[in-house]
């Protein structure tokens, strides 16, 4: 079987389509290739894979939530080739993915959220820089014994 694994950014969101019992998650990635020509200009190349995950009756779409514009995604599926001619009667190659195996590498980029002020009872960070000696363990093989204290008068 021919596979290609490929890192891109999600173009946009996912889309659900129905085909028979099966279901279809659709979305495209741009896969970008930098590289130096024969003159030593450096040229940025962008490459569209249209991709569709297919879920049988009852399996979970749940991914397509995830799969978001801007999103950056690695694919892994089978490859394939479709061609059609376009309204000035050009060829038009589209390279597709059936893709069976996919990881979310990023989410899409948003605002930052304000930063939230701390509240009595939040955990502190550690201070990995400048950590705390360890507490002294008791010595293998050597009895610990602990003191005795004397008992306090009974109050009358």
């Amino acid at each position: 079987m021919l596979q290609l694994t490929a890192t891109g950014n999600v173009g946009k969101d996912a889309t659900l389509s129905k085909s028979g019992n099966d279901t279809a998650i659709n979305f495209s990635i741009a896969v970008n290739r930098k590289y130096r020509n024969g003159q030593g200009v450096e040229v940025e190349e962008t490459k569209w894979i249209d991709c569709t995950i297919w879920r049988k009756q009852g399996e979970s779409t749940d991914i397509a939530q995830y799969i978001k514009a801007g999103t950056k995604i690695l694919v892994q599926g089978q490859p394939d080739l479709r061609w059609y001619v376009n309204g000035d009667g050009e060829v038009v190659v589209v390279q597709t993915l059936r893709v069976f195996s996919q990881e979310l590498l990023s989410a899409k980029k948003e605002a930052p959220a304000p930063e939230a002020k701390p509240q009595p009872g939040d955990l502190q960070p550690t201070d990995f820089d400048n950590p705390a000696p360890p507490a002294a363990a008791p010595a293998a093989n050597k009895p610990t014994r602990a003191k005795a204290t004397p008992a306090a008068a009974p109050a009358q």
